[in-house]
């Protein structure tokens, strides 16, 4: 999946489990030296670096605390799993319950089984998402542009998306264009909407020729949404 921004709203609910990955003499000193500390920190900076994926996180991690590679591991596993299984509930800032649920549910009894890393030894949610960066560069991140997706752009998306890219056929300077018609957006910004119609069309043709579904959202996600998010920086509603 094209990698995307999401929030991490971590509340382990999870019973530790004795052995893992973590469990050896210098993971076990790794942990308690600096990286119980920092886990939010560096769940932070690897899953922004890395933009979810398993071995750069891995990799990070194990610059950053000197973890062993298995054990880095899960933490990479982790931010995957999030990625990959609560996408949409963890998109929203700051963290949301139904967040929260999804990874207790679908990840961090993984986690923990994997690294042997107690549930009591993990953080409260953080106040803000780990794995969305701030895209403050993004093309549609100046005022102007900020002020239309503000007042109506989040909430037109949808309905803007489907008009331009049905009329269009997911041309990417047709799709520019409307979007720009529709909302005023500037040339830059509305660009970023053109590459979306563009991936679209090349890649969801088939799930999405009957509109929004769950198979079309599902499939936009897989390849889209974060090159869209990347380039705009904003990040599409999930409703």
């Amino acid at each position: 999946m094209p990698r995307f921004a999401i929030a991490f709203a971590l509340v382990a609910v999870v019973s530790a489990q004795t052995n893992g990955t973590c469990t050896d003499a210098a993971d076990q000193a790794a942990w308690t030296g600096g990286g119980k500390a920092k886990f939010t920190t560096d769940l932070s900076t690897c899953g922004k670096k890395c933009l979810g994926a398993k071995a750069c996180v891995s990799s990070c991690l194990q610059s950053a605390e000197k973890y062993s590679a298995p054990c880095a591991d899960c933490f990479g596993d982790l931010t995957a799993c999030t990625e990959s299984n609560c996408l949409f509930p963890c998109l929203k800032s700051p963290p949301t319950k139904a967040c929260a649920d999804c990874q207790n549910s679908k990840c961090v009894p993984a986690f923990v089984s994997c690294s042997g890393i107690p549930q009591s030894d993990l953080p409260p949610p953080p106040p803000a998402p780990l794995m969305v960066a701030a895209n403050a560069t993004g093309a549609c991140s100046d005022d102007a542009d900020q002020a239309i997706w503000t007042a109506k752009g989040s909430a037109n998306f949808q309905a803007d998306m489907t008009k331009c890219g049905t009329s269009c056929m997911g041309t990417h300077d047709c799709v520019a264009k409307c979007i720009t018609t529709a909302e005023g957006y500037s040339t830059a910004c509305a660009s970023c909407f053109g590459d979306l119609g563009t991936c679209s069309s090349k890649n969801c043709l088939l799930p999405c020729i009957g509109g929004a579904s769950a198979k079309c959202n599902a499939c936009q996600l897989a390849h889209c949404v974060t090159p869209f998010t990347t380039c705009a920086g904003v990040t599409p509603p999930t409703n």
